[in-house]
C-alpha cells in the first residue's frame, strides 16, 4: 500500500510530485502524462538517464529540478513549449548539446542552472526575457550563450570553468561593454573574477 505505484495514485491532482527517491522518480517520469496538474517536479539526486517527450504534457509545470542525475546528450524538444516554467535546474548531469527549441517558450524562467554538464553548444536564450540567474559554469562551451538584446532582470551570469575562448571575454552578455573587473570570491569557492556591468545595469554580477 505504501509503494511507488500507490504514491503515484495519491499524487493524482496534486500540484507537486511526492518526495523523490531512487526507486520512485523513474516511475514519476513514466507516468507524467497522467498528472497534468503538476507544477513542481523535484526529481533530484536519482539515476535518471533520459527525460521523456511526455514531459511536454505538463502544461502547468513551474519548477523542474533534475539536479544530480545522469541525463545524457540532450533534452526532448517537447520541453521547450512549457511556458509556465519559472525555475529549471539541470545541473550536474551529462548534457552535451541544447538547441533553440529547448528554450522557445521559457519567457517566465527566472533561474536556469546548467552548470557541471558536458555542454559544448547551446541554443539561443533570447526568449528568456525574465531571466535573473544563469549558471553555465563547468561545461565545454567555446562561446558565450546567445542572450536577448534586452534582459533587464539578469543579475547573475556564471560561465567560468569553460573552454578558453569563452572565458577570454570580459564583457557582460548585454554587449554594452564593462568597467574593469574587481576581485571577487564567488560562492563556489573558486578564484574567479567578477565583471561588474556599467551603471545603466546596476547590481549585476558576471563571473567569467
Amino acid at each position: 500500500p505504501g509503494g511507488p505505484i500507490a504514491r503515484l495514485r495519491e499524487a493524482r491532482g496534486m500540484p507537486h510530485l511526492p518526495t523523490a527517491s531512487p526507486c520512485f522518480t523513474p516511475l514519476c517520469l513514466l507516468f507524467m502524462p497522467h498528472y497534468p496538474m503538476i507544477s513542481l517536479a523535484q526529481l533530484y539526486a536519482n539515476k535518471i538517464k533520459k527525460v521523456p517527450p511526455s514531459i511536454g504534457q505538463l502544461k502547468k509545470l513551474k519548477l523542474l529540478n533534475c539536479f544530480n542525475n545522469v541525463i545524457g546528450l540532450s533534452l526532448p524538444e517537447e520541453i521547450g513549449p512549457l511556458s509556465e516554467l519559472e525555475e529549471v535546474n539541470l545541473a550536474a548531469n551529462k548534457l552535451a548539446m541544447l538547441k533553440d527549441a529547448h528554450f522557445a517558450s521559457w519567457s517566465k524562467v527566472t533561474v536556469l542552472n546548467l552548470n557541471d554538464n558536458n555542454l559544448s553548444s547551446m541554443g539561443s536564450l533570447a526568449p528568456m526575457i525574465s531571466l535573473e540567474e544563469l549558471r553555465v559554469y563547468a561545461n565545454q562551451l567555446a562561446a558565450l550563450p546567445t542572450l536577448g538584446a534586452s534582459m533587464p532582470e539578469l543579475k547573475i551570469f556564471e560561465i567560468h570553468k569553460n573552454r578558453e575562448s569563452a572565458q577570454s571575454s570580459r564583457s557582460p552578455p548585454c554587449g554594452t561593454g564593462c568597467v574593469p573587473p574587481e576581485s571577487h570570491r564567488c560562492s563556489h569557492r573558486c578564484s574567479q573574477r567578477t565583471t561588474h556591468a556599467p551603471s545603466i545595469f546596476p547590481d549585476r554580477r558576471f563571473i567569467v
